[in-house]
């Protein structure tokens, strides 16, 4: 009866396994088809010419190694109306000093005395702005494309006040941490570009993103969310973003690119502060983001149990193989058009690596809080 007993609990087991493995699946393939299809069918913008001004904004704090190449690159775009204002949050390094060397009437620089932090020195770019349109990227990208800010700023009507377009990080050879966070910044992209074409956009990336000055005057966001060390991107887009007033650019000229992070430990950190902004986000959202998460946590643990640990080891990797395959079908048009199609063949490993990696930062911000910027 014992042995009965035991068998029954087993089998029980592996019943629940198997349940919680095919329903994570059928959660992923409803997240594909109903949310990340939608950007291969998002149509080409067609920059319109256009004399508008606008003010471009970055936050600088120890940037001395990259920032001169930022500037350059706002500089060189062939839309010429625009201030370009930079905000040193009290750097300590050469800042200061490659940014003076570079004359320019358009570039309007501003030391702060203290270290307040990357929002704080981002609300007094807004405050120093002589125009309606911001535009934001940080101290160590650059715009792909001469094109970049034309497209940013044609795409205001007057309906889209918010404007979201995708940022990447530069490729390293034979380094497993770029792999990962280029990875991670794919999905971010895929996901916010997805869900803001689906009408329900939740945020943005402050490497490349735009909005109307207004937004910023009603959402108060960066008051209202001071507890938050990060968050002057995804907050102020989570607070004011709806479906009719979101502009979600795909192609290369909208493109930025900057420098991943080159250590595990600051990618950590970064990873904290992303994370501590999001418990912010909407309930709405939250759920919509932590379902599909939870959902590829689930599928990834319990394949692995079923795969070493069941009778039916060919059903299941049947089962996993067509879902990588379908997968892969998705990516690969999706790839192409945010420029990291490279990626595509790391797939498999990167996504389960991943998921493993960000649910153990996640369970770390219950823990204890950060409270730096740089």
């Amino acid at each position: 009866m014992i042995d009965s007993l035991i068998s029954f609990q087993m089998n029980s087991m592996e019943d629940i396994i198997l349940l919680l493995f095919l329903l994570s699946l059928l959660i992923i393939l409803f997240y594909y088809f109903r949310y990340f299809i939608r950007i291969n069918y998002l149509q080409i913008h067609k920059p319109k010419k256009t004399d508008t001004k606008a003010s471009v904004i970055i936050a600088v704090r120890n940037a001395a190694n990259h920032i001169e190449q930022t500037i350059q690159s706002i500089l060189e775009q062939n839309h010429a109306n625009f201030e370009l204002i930079i905000i040193d949050d009290n750097s300590t390094d050469d800042t200061a000093k490659c940014i003076q060397k570079i004359k320019d009437e358009r570039i309007s620089y501003h030391k702060l005395e203290e270290h307040y932090g990357k929002k704080r020195a981002i609300e007094i770019g807004i405050k120093k702005s002589t125009t309606k349109l911001l535009l934001f990227i940080d101290a160590d990208c650059i715009a792909e494309s001469r094109n970049w800010l034309g497209s940013m700023v044609s795409s205001f009507t007057n309906k889209k006040r918010i404007i979201l377009a995708y940022s990447r990080f530069r490729p390293i050879k034979y380094s497993f941490l770029n792999k990962i966070q280029r990875f991670e910044c794919l999905l971010n992209g895929i996901q916010y570009l997805s869900f803001a074409a689906s009408g329900y956009p939740y945020m943005g990336v402050g490497r490349n993103l735009a909005y109307h000055k207004e937004v910023y005057e009603k959402a108060n966001a960066f008051q209202k969310h001071s507890d938050v060390i990060g968050g002057d991107d995804d907050l102020i887009i989570n607070e004011m973003g709806n479906s009719d007033n979101v502009a979600v650019l795909m192609e290369p000229s909208t493109h930025t690119i900057s420098d991943a992070e080159v250590s595990w430990r600051s990618y950590y950190y970064q990873k904290r502060r992303q994370l501590q902004a999001g418990s912010k986000y909407k309930s709405t959202d939250k759920i919509r983001l932590a379902i599909y998460g939870a959902a590829n946590v689930i599928f990834y643990f319990t394949y692995f149990c079923l795969l070493f640990g069941n009778d039916n080891q060919a059903t299941i990797l049947s089962i996993f193989v067509i879902k990588q395959l379908m997968q892969m079908l998705l990516f690969d048009s999706i790839m192409k058009r945010l420029k990291d199609r490279d990626l595509l063949i790391w797939l498999f490993p990167l996504e389960s690596i991943y998921y493993a990696i960000i649910t153990f930062i996640g369970i770390s911000t219950w823990i204890w809080k950060i409270d730096r910027w740089k």
